[in-house]
Protein backbone atom coordinates (compact mmCIF):
# COMPACT_ATOMS: atom_id res chain seq x y z
CA UNK A 1 0.00 0.00 0.00
CA UNK A 2 1.52 3.36 -0.95
CA UNK A 3 1.92 6.08 1.60
CA UNK A 4 -0.71 8.73 1.07
CA UNK A 5 0.18 10.94 4.03
CA UNK A 6 3.72 11.96 5.00
CA UNK A 7 2.74 14.21 7.87
CA UNK A 8 -0.16 14.91 10.15
CA UNK A 9 -1.50 18.44 10.09
CA UNK A 10 -3.40 17.54 13.26
CA UNK A 11 -0.11 17.28 15.18
CA UNK A 12 -0.48 13.65 16.21
CA UNK A 13 0.45 10.18 15.12
CA UNK A 14 -0.22 9.62 11.41
CA UNK A 15 -0.14 5.94 10.60
CA UNK A 16 -0.42 4.34 7.15
CA UNK A 17 -0.31 0.56 6.99
CA UNK A 18 2.18 -1.57 5.04
CA UNK A 19 3.94 -4.69 6.27
CA UNK A 20 5.41 -3.05 9.36
CA UNK A 21 3.94 -2.30 12.77
CA UNK A 22 6.59 0.25 13.66
CA UNK A 23 6.93 3.90 12.86
CA UNK A 24 9.90 6.19 12.62
CA UNK A 25 9.78 9.27 14.83
CA UNK A 26 12.12 11.60 16.63
CA UNK A 27 10.68 12.80 19.91
CA UNK A 28 11.28 15.57 22.40
CA UNK A 29 8.92 15.34 25.37
CA UNK A 30 7.62 18.38 27.21
CA UNK A 31 4.94 18.64 29.93
CA UNK A 32 1.53 17.83 28.45
CA UNK A 33 2.84 17.99 24.87
CA UNK A 34 5.07 16.17 22.43
CA UNK A 35 7.22 17.71 19.69
CA UNK A 36 8.57 15.42 17.02
CA UNK A 37 10.35 15.51 13.67
CA UNK A 38 9.53 13.09 10.92
CA UNK A 39 12.27 10.89 9.50
CA UNK A 40 11.20 9.19 6.29
CA UNK A 41 12.70 5.70 5.95
CA UNK A 42 11.44 4.83 2.44
CA UNK A 43 8.28 4.99 0.37
CA UNK A 44 7.50 1.34 1.16
CA UNK A 45 7.51 1.77 4.94
CA UNK A 46 4.43 2.58 7.01
CA UNK A 47 5.06 5.81 8.85
CA UNK A 48 3.55 6.90 12.05
CA UNK A 49 4.77 10.49 12.12
CA UNK A 50 4.71 11.96 15.58
CA UNK A 51 4.71 15.72 15.13
CA UNK A 52 4.27 18.32 17.86
CA UNK A 53 1.19 17.33 19.78
CA UNK A 54 -1.14 20.15 20.68
CA UNK A 55 -1.01 21.00 24.36
CA UNK A 56 -3.73 19.19 26.26
CA UNK A 57 -5.21 21.78 28.61
CA UNK A 58 -7.84 19.52 30.15
CA UNK A 59 -7.78 19.21 33.91
CA UNK A 60 -9.39 16.95 36.46
CA UNK A 61 -13.08 17.74 36.69
CA UNK A 62 -14.62 18.94 39.91
CA UNK A 63 -16.30 16.24 41.93
CA UNK A 64 -19.64 16.27 43.68
CA UNK A 65 -19.03 14.44 46.91
CA UNK A 66 -21.54 12.53 48.96
CA UNK A 67 -21.63 10.70 52.22
CA UNK A 68 -21.66 6.97 52.77
CA UNK A 69 -25.44 6.79 52.82
CA UNK A 70 -25.82 8.16 49.30
CA UNK A 71 -26.33 11.56 47.71
CA UNK A 72 -29.06 12.66 45.33
CA UNK A 73 -27.96 13.31 41.78
CA UNK A 74 -29.96 15.13 39.11
CA UNK A 75 -33.21 13.36 39.82
CA UNK A 76 -35.42 15.36 37.48
CA UNK A 77 -39.18 15.22 38.06
CA UNK A 78 -39.48 12.34 40.48
CA UNK A 79 -43.24 12.22 39.96
CA UNK A 80 -42.76 10.73 36.49
CA UNK A 81 -39.79 8.51 37.28
CA UNK A 82 -40.40 4.82 36.48
CA UNK A 83 -39.77 1.99 38.90
CA UNK A 84 -36.18 0.83 38.39
CA UNK A 85 -36.05 -2.18 40.68
CA UNK A 86 -33.17 -3.36 42.80
CA UNK A 87 -29.50 -3.08 41.85
CA UNK A 88 -27.73 -6.38 41.28
CA UNK A 89 -24.13 -6.04 42.42
CA UNK A 90 -21.30 -7.59 40.44
CA UNK A 91 -18.04 -8.39 42.24
CA UNK A 92 -16.19 -9.83 39.24
CA UNK A 93 -13.07 -7.82 38.50
CA UNK A 94 -12.76 -6.13 35.10
CA UNK A 95 -9.94 -3.95 33.76
CA UNK A 96 -10.66 -0.57 32.19
CA UNK A 97 -9.48 -0.43 28.57
CA UNK A 98 -9.34 3.25 27.68
CA UNK A 99 -8.72 4.73 24.23
CA UNK A 100 -7.82 8.40 23.74
CA UNK A 101 -8.80 9.23 20.20
CA UNK A 102 -9.97 11.89 17.78
CA UNK A 103 -11.80 11.86 14.45
CA UNK A 104 -9.25 14.42 13.23
CA UNK A 105 -6.22 12.23 14.02
CA UNK A 106 -5.10 9.99 11.10
CA UNK A 107 -3.17 7.65 13.40
CA UNK A 108 -6.30 7.11 15.43
CA UNK A 109 -8.13 5.84 12.37
CA UNK A 110 -5.35 3.70 10.91
CA UNK A 111 -3.75 2.27 14.06
CA UNK A 112 -5.40 3.36 17.30
CA UNK A 113 -9.00 2.39 16.70
CA UNK A 114 -8.30 -0.98 14.98
CA UNK A 115 -5.89 -1.90 17.78
CA UNK A 116 -8.38 -0.83 20.45
CA UNK A 117 -11.22 -2.85 18.89
CA UNK A 118 -8.94 -5.86 18.47
CA UNK A 119 -8.05 -5.78 22.17
CA UNK A 120 -11.73 -5.42 23.11
CA UNK A 121 -12.54 -8.56 21.12
CA UNK A 122 -9.55 -10.49 22.46
CA UNK A 123 -10.32 -9.69 26.11
CA UNK A 124 -14.11 -9.28 25.96
CA UNK A 125 -14.55 -11.17 29.23
CA UNK A 126 -11.77 -9.30 31.06
CA UNK A 127 -12.18 -5.64 30.12
CA UNK A 128 -14.80 -2.95 29.71
CA UNK A 129 -13.85 -0.36 27.07
CA UNK A 130 -14.24 3.42 26.97
CA UNK A 131 -13.37 5.61 23.98
CA UNK A 132 -12.58 9.15 25.14
CA UNK A 133 -12.79 11.51 22.16
CA UNK A 134 -10.66 14.64 22.48
CA UNK A 135 -9.24 17.48 20.34
CA UNK A 136 -9.60 18.79 16.78
CA UNK A 137 -13.31 19.52 16.87
CA UNK A 138 -14.28 15.87 17.26
CA UNK A 139 -18.11 15.77 17.42
CA UNK A 140 -17.98 13.28 20.30
CA UNK A 141 -15.91 15.46 22.62
CA UNK A 142 -17.49 15.92 26.04
CA UNK A 143 -16.47 17.35 29.37
CA UNK A 144 -16.18 13.79 30.62
CA UNK A 145 -13.83 12.68 27.84
CA UNK A 146 -11.61 15.71 28.38
CA UNK A 147 -11.48 15.10 32.14
CA UNK A 148 -10.49 11.47 31.56
CA UNK A 149 -7.73 12.70 29.24
CA UNK A 150 -6.54 15.11 31.91
CA UNK A 151 -6.23 12.22 34.37
CA UNK A 152 -3.28 10.73 32.44
CA UNK A 153 0.27 10.85 33.73
CA UNK A 154 3.32 11.29 31.52
CA UNK A 155 3.06 12.21 27.85
CA UNK A 156 -0.39 12.90 26.45
CA UNK A 157 -1.17 12.36 22.79
CA UNK A 158 -3.45 10.50 20.41
CA UNK A 159 -3.76 7.69 19.56
CA UNK A 160 -3.07 6.38 23.02
CA UNK A 161 -4.46 3.28 24.75
CA UNK A 162 -4.37 2.61 28.46
CA UNK A 163 -5.14 -0.39 30.66
CA UNK A 164 -6.33 0.90 34.00
CA UNK A 165 -3.70 3.50 34.99
CA UNK A 166 -0.95 2.39 32.57
CA UNK A 167 -0.28 3.42 28.97
CA UNK A 168 0.40 0.48 26.67
CA UNK A 169 2.30 2.64 24.18
CA UNK A 170 5.89 1.53 23.44
CA UNK A 171 8.58 3.72 21.88
CA UNK A 172 11.75 1.91 20.83
CA UNK A 173 14.61 3.87 19.26
CA UNK A 174 12.25 6.77 18.67
CA UNK A 175 9.76 4.52 16.91
CA UNK A 176 6.27 3.47 17.98
CA UNK A 177 6.36 -0.29 18.23
CA UNK A 178 2.82 -1.53 17.62
CA UNK A 179 3.69 -5.14 18.37
CA UNK A 180 5.21 -4.31 21.74
CA UNK A 181 2.33 -1.96 22.57
CA UNK A 182 -0.18 -4.79 22.07
CA UNK A 183 1.98 -7.14 24.14
CA UNK A 184 2.05 -4.53 26.91
CA UNK A 185 -1.74 -4.46 26.86
CA UNK A 186 -1.93 -8.23 27.13
CA UNK A 187 0.52 -8.26 30.04
CA UNK A 188 -1.28 -5.47 31.90
CA UNK A 189 -4.67 -7.16 31.51
CA UNK A 190 -3.51 -10.67 32.41
CA UNK A 191 -1.45 -9.49 35.40
CA UNK A 192 -3.95 -7.01 36.85
CA UNK A 193 -4.67 -7.36 40.56
CA UNK A 194 -8.12 -8.92 40.74
CA UNK A 195 -9.64 -7.74 44.00
CA UNK A 196 -13.24 -8.95 44.10
CA UNK A 197 -14.20 -7.07 47.23
CA UNK A 198 -15.52 -4.19 45.12
CA UNK A 199 -19.18 -4.63 44.17
CA UNK A 200 -20.70 -2.32 41.56
CA UNK A 201 -24.09 -2.16 39.90
CA UNK A 202 -26.62 0.03 38.14
CA UNK A 203 -30.11 0.03 36.69
CA UNK A 204 -31.54 2.26 33.95
CA UNK A 205 -34.77 2.85 32.10
CA UNK A 206 -35.17 5.24 29.15
CA UNK A 207 -38.57 6.90 29.05
CA UNK A 208 -39.85 10.03 27.31
CA UNK A 209 -36.38 11.04 26.18
CA UNK A 210 -34.86 10.74 29.65
CA UNK A 211 -32.63 8.10 31.20
CA UNK A 212 -33.62 7.28 34.76
CA UNK A 213 -30.79 5.54 36.58
CA UNK A 214 -29.61 4.34 39.92
CA UNK A 215 -26.08 3.15 40.62
CA UNK A 216 -24.22 1.98 43.68
CA UNK A 217 -21.24 0.37 45.34
CA UNK A 218 -20.68 -2.29 47.98
CA UNK A 219 -17.22 -2.35 49.56
CA UNK A 220 -16.54 -5.43 51.64
CA UNK A 221 -14.71 -5.19 54.94
CA UNK A 222 -11.44 -6.49 53.48
CA UNK A 223 -11.18 -3.61 50.98
CA UNK A 224 -8.26 -1.33 51.97
CA UNK A 225 -9.02 2.02 53.57
CA UNK A 226 -8.91 5.06 51.33
CA UNK A 227 -10.72 7.79 49.47
CA UNK A 228 -12.93 6.26 46.77
CA UNK A 229 -15.22 7.73 44.13
CA UNK A 230 -18.17 5.99 42.50
CA UNK A 231 -19.00 7.24 39.00
CA UNK A 232 -21.64 6.27 36.46
CA UNK A 233 -21.32 7.01 32.74
CA UNK A 234 -23.83 7.05 29.90
CA UNK A 235 -22.28 5.26 26.92
CA UNK A 236 -23.16 4.90 23.25
CA UNK A 237 -22.26 2.57 20.37
CA UNK A 238 -22.86 2.86 16.65
CA UNK A 239 -22.15 6.58 16.17
CA UNK A 240 -21.44 7.47 12.54
CA UNK A 241 -18.79 10.14 11.95
CA UNK A 242 -15.97 10.89 9.53
CA UNK A 243 -12.57 9.55 10.63
CA UNK A 244 -9.18 10.69 9.39
CA UNK A 245 -6.63 8.02 8.50
CA UNK A 246 -8.96 5.56 6.76
CA UNK A 247 -10.06 5.20 3.14
CA UNK A 248 -13.05 7.06 1.75
CA UNK A 249 -15.05 3.85 1.34
CA UNK A 250 -14.70 3.24 5.09
CA UNK A 251 -16.21 6.62 5.95
CA UNK A 252 -18.28 7.52 7.77
CA UNK A 253 -16.79 5.23 10.38
CA UNK A 254 -18.76 3.56 13.16
CA UNK A 255 -17.59 4.66 16.61
CA UNK A 256 -18.34 2.42 19.60
CA UNK A 257 -17.82 2.59 23.38
CA UNK A 258 -18.13 6.39 23.34
CA UNK A 259 -18.50 8.08 26.73
CA UNK A 260 -21.25 10.71 26.50
CA UNK A 261 -22.25 11.91 29.97
CA UNK A 262 -21.54 11.33 33.65
CA UNK A 263 -23.69 11.44 36.76
CA UNK A 264 -22.46 13.92 39.40
CA UNK A 265 -19.43 15.13 37.41
CA UNK A 266 -16.68 12.94 35.99
CA UNK A 267 -15.51 11.27 39.18
CA UNK A 268 -18.86 10.85 40.87
CA UNK A 269 -19.60 10.49 44.56
CA UNK A 270 -16.94 10.33 47.24
CA UNK A 271 -16.93 7.69 49.97
CA UNK A 272 -14.25 7.37 52.63
CA UNK A 273 -13.43 3.80 53.64
CA UNK A 274 -11.91 2.80 56.99
CA UNK A 275 -10.04 -0.43 57.67
CA UNK A 276 -12.44 -3.26 58.50
CA UNK A 277 -15.50 -1.20 57.57
CA UNK A 278 -18.16 -2.44 55.15
CA UNK A 279 -19.84 0.22 53.02
CA UNK A 280 -22.83 0.28 50.72
CA UNK A 281 -24.21 3.37 48.99
CA UNK A 282 -26.56 4.10 46.09
CA UNK A 283 -27.38 7.25 44.11
CA UNK A 284 -30.20 8.14 41.70
CA UNK A 285 -29.54 10.23 38.60
CA UNK A 286 -31.66 11.33 35.66
CA UNK A 287 -30.14 12.24 32.31
CA UNK A 288 -32.55 14.79 30.83
CA UNK A 289 -30.80 15.72 27.57
CA UNK A 290 -29.27 13.98 24.54
CA UNK A 291 -30.61 10.57 25.51
CA UNK A 292 -31.11 7.97 22.78
CA UNK A 293 -32.40 4.42 22.76
CA UNK A 294 -29.58 1.88 22.94
CA UNK A 295 -27.40 3.88 25.28
CA UNK A 296 -26.15 2.01 28.33
CA UNK A 297 -24.46 2.55 31.68
CA UNK A 298 -21.12 1.58 33.10
CA UNK A 299 -20.06 2.18 36.69
CA UNK A 300 -16.46 2.69 37.82
CA UNK A 301 -14.95 2.69 41.27
CA UNK A 302 -11.99 5.08 41.38
CA UNK A 303 -9.46 5.48 44.18
CA UNK A 304 -7.86 8.88 44.68
CA UNK A 305 -4.06 8.56 44.83
CA UNK A 306 -2.47 11.99 44.99
CA UNK A 307 -4.02 13.98 42.14
CA UNK A 308 -4.83 10.92 40.03
CA UNK A 309 -7.94 8.75 39.98
CA UNK A 310 -7.03 5.06 39.67
CA UNK A 311 -9.73 2.59 38.51
CA UNK A 312 -10.28 -0.23 41.00
CA UNK A 313 -13.15 -2.01 39.26
CA UNK A 314 -15.68 -1.40 36.50
CA UNK A 315 -19.10 -2.88 35.87
CA UNK A 316 -21.64 -3.01 33.05
CA UNK A 317 -25.12 -4.46 33.73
Amino acid sequence: MSISRMYDQCHDFAYDFSMTTKCNVQTRFEPYSIHMKITLLSISLAIVALVSCKKDTSTNSSTNTGNNTGQQGNTGNQGEAPELGEISYNYTYKSLLLEFTSTGCPGCGSWGKPTFYSLVNEFKDQVIPIAAHIKYGDPMISGVSEALAGNRTGSRYTPQIWVNSKSIMALVNNRIDGTQSVQNARDFINNATKNEGFGLGSVMKIQNGKAYTRYGVHLKAEVPAGEYYVASYLMQDGIKAQQAGISSNQNPATHNYVVRQAANATWGNKISKKDGEELKAEWPHTYNDDVEEGQYLITILWKKEGNIYVPMNISKP
